[in-house]
């Protein structure tokens, strides 16, 4: 009768064994892959990196063009490291020169891995996938219906209504909009760049947004504020 425990005892002991060796060497399969790395200040500065497999001193090796190095500063990284919910961008050395921290609100509104530079950094990384296009090749008509979350839950839905040069025009606020975004009299928008704004009826700047594909823009210094097109059935 005692021999099933001496079973179970020895299954728990290799499942002991192996599993934390499999959870380490699938973390970086998990998250490899291609993202953009961009930043969210307005500069045009996206660039498409490649997180490989292959180690490399004390990561695994990375592809990113010597161009966006210089435009993302980040020559001296030469490898990367999965840690928790941490990317790090490492130095030939091993030291980290950039963390970057998974960003669940992004996630949850992109259905794919998102990461923020942390620290206050401006840079980000997310997911890439087939038909994706970098936004610096590919300008967004901004006029339309667009809805406003705040940490995922709507909070309002605008219409920018088309003025006579394409990339201004009017702001309405559609019922049931939360208080703090009705206080903001939002009445004008206008792009600058990839950029969207968002006036007062002063024509003062309130919001300024950065745009992370032609469907979805993210308030600047603010990762829980996003403006999406609506999901049509």
């Amino acid at each position: 009768m005692k021999l099933p425990f001496v079973i179970a005892a020895a299954l728990a002991m290799v499942v002991g064994v192996t599993h934390p060796a499999q959870a380490k060497d699938a973390a970086p399969r998990k998250l490899a892959g291609r993202y953009l790395l961009a930043t969210d200040d307005g500069r045009p500065a996206d660039c498409i990196i490649r997180l490989k497999t292959d180690p490399i001193g004390k990561g695994q090796a990375l592809d990113l063009t010597e161009e966006c190095r210089q435009r993302l500063g980040l020559q001296s990284v030469t490898a990367w490291q999965p840690r928790g919910d941490l990317i790090l961008f490492l130095s030939e050395a091993g030291t980290p020169v950039v963390t970057f921290q998974e960003d669940e609100e992004l996630e949850a509104a992109k259905n794919r891995f998102v990461f923020s530079e942390a620290n206050g950094g401006n840079r980000y990384l997310r997911e890439w996938r087939d038909g994706d296009v970098l936004m610096s090749q590919k300008p967004y008509d901004a006029a339309g219906t667009w809805t406003m979350s705040v940490k995922s839950a709507n909070a309002c839905v605008l219409v920018l209504k088309k003025g006579a040069s394409g990339d201004a025009g009017t702001v309405a606020l559609q019922p049931g909009c939360r208080a703090e975004i009705a206080a903001l009299q939002l009445a004008a928008w206008k792009k600058e760049g990839q950029d969207l704004l968002l006036l007062d009826q002063a024509g003062k700047m309130v919001q300024r947004y950065i745009a992370l594909d032609p469907n979805s823009l993210r308030k600047q210094d603010d990762n829980t504020v996003m403006l999406g097109r609506p999901v049509r059935n």
